[in-house]
């Protein structure tokens, strides 16, 4: 009866899309597939943009790295030049 009164439910608050095919759930199926596909795809696009923010971040800091190192290796080499 409680499965009944379910069934009820959703064709009355579905209205016209329960007699499509004359029972809501298929309609309901169709709904949590596209709502599953549309999660996927966020998920999907949302890892894709912080992977980008991570591969950004990670690559300023090898520059930042190699400028220094650089940076460092010409103060020591005008210093050896004052010195010698």
């Amino acid at each position: 009866m409680l499965v009944l009164q379910r069934a009820t439910l959703v064709n009355r608050v579905l209205g016209k899309y329960s007699y499509v095919s004359g029972s809501a759930f298929p309609v309901l199926f169709t709904f949590s597939r596209n709502a599953m596909d549309n999660a996927s795809k966020n998920a999907s696009d949302m890892i894709g943009s912080l992977q980008m923010k991570y591969n950004r971040g990670r690559q300023a800091a090898i520059t930042n790295e190699l400028v220094d190192i650089r940076y460092h290796y010409l103060v020591c080499r005008c210093v050896l030049w004052l010195v010698f």
